[in-house]
């Protein structure tokens, strides 16, 4: 059971806080195939010495230093340098229980495939206190759509076949500061056959993030928006439940984001407009919320004032309180 080597990946920026605490629990494994790779994203705090006293104290982690570059610029050098069959991640400022790799042995054992991703529960704390734990009520082989109507964006209770990341290039987005782990897992997904949650309790251990400005609809939110549309049609079955999810997590959130952009006051041009009208028009008929139910009217109209018009009418009604999305 030794045999599968797994590459642990932590993207650091300034987090001496919580540091030595997350590398602990690593080192306590009670799975001893692994490597630790520690990759220091510019930090101008404690962060750096560390990570180097780590390196000296388990011969299994190596520390990178990098300029400042964000998570996925971070992630992806971790990718890079792996050498473990395996690889899965965690974040500085979380930490997980001993059992947490063994678990992803446990499931990759059983199964015995390559071509699944295998998936486990997660603690959730907001503030310092236990909240929930995600998956409770799920376990083993699940459907995919009830997979994507969760929170199934979280990349560090997931384990990924490095091959398989390497076959089919997937890494994450650098240019994308929001969802980014979304647009990776659906892109990993489209390369598997199936999903697989352990029936072991949570090993992850996950403060939940205070929300500040940048998670805020942005333009830049709009094109992942569309992006994850765009993966998740190519993943999901194309029967009544695969347009269900589809329309119900992936186009109503793109509409959301556009008409919130709006009401913000932000500028969207006229080849974002038509980006955003080409990816829903076909599907735009599968809308399930209500209030967005006029919008099925345009959907044999190419003219994109009268999407325009919808789109600001919209937004007026939300900046003016008149509306409630």
């Amino acid at each position: 059971m030794n045999n599968h080597k797994i590459s642990i990946i932590i993207p650091i920026y300034n987090a001496e806080n919580t540091l030595e605490r997350c590398i602990q629990r690593i080192i306590e494994q009670s799975y001893p195939n692994w490597e630790l790779l520690l990759i220091d994203d510019g930090s101008v705090d404690n962060s750096c010495k560390i990570c180097e006293d780590a390196c000296l104290k388990d011969k299994r982690i190596t520390t990178i230093h990098k300029e400042n570059g964000g998570v996925s610029s971070a992630r992806n050098v971790g990718i890079a340098k792996a050498s473990g069959e395996w690889i899965t991640f965690c974040d500085s400022d979380d930490y997980v229980g001993p059992h947490w790799l063994q678990n992803f042995i446990e499931l990759i054992e059983q199964e015995n495939s390559s071509q699944t991703l295998f998936v486990q529960k997660i603690n959730i704390f907001k503030q310092g206190k236990f909240n929930s734990v995600y998956y409770d009520d799920q376990q083993g082989r699940i459907d995919i759509c009830n997979f994507l109507l969760g929170h199934f964006g979280f990349v560090w209770n997931k384990i990924f076949k490095k091959e398989i990341l390497e076959q089919a290039s997937i890494r994450f987005d650098e240019e994308v500061k929001l969802l980014e782990d979304e647009l990776f897992v659906l892109q990993y997904l489209a390369q598997v056959d199936a999903i697989y949650i352990s029936q072991r309790k949570a090993e992850y251990n996950y403060e939940w993030p205070v929300y500040t400005h940048k998670y805020k609809q942005s333009i830049n939110n709009i094109q992942t928006q569309i992006q994850l549309y765009h993966l998740a049609k190519k993943v999901l079955p194309p029967n009544k439940k695969g347009l269900y999810v589809l329309s119900y997590r992936f186009l109503n959130k793109l509409l959301f984001k556009t008409v919130f952009t709006l009401a913000e006051g932000k500028y969207i041009d006229n080849t974002y407009f038509q980006n955003i009208i080409q990816t829903i028009q076909n599907d735009i008929k599968y809308v399930i919320r209500r209030k967005f139910l006029p919008f099925k009217l345009l959907s044999k109209s190419d003219n994109i004032r009268l999407w325009k018009f919808m789109f600001y009418f919209y937004s007026y009604l939300v900046r003016w309180h008149l509306l409630s999305l």
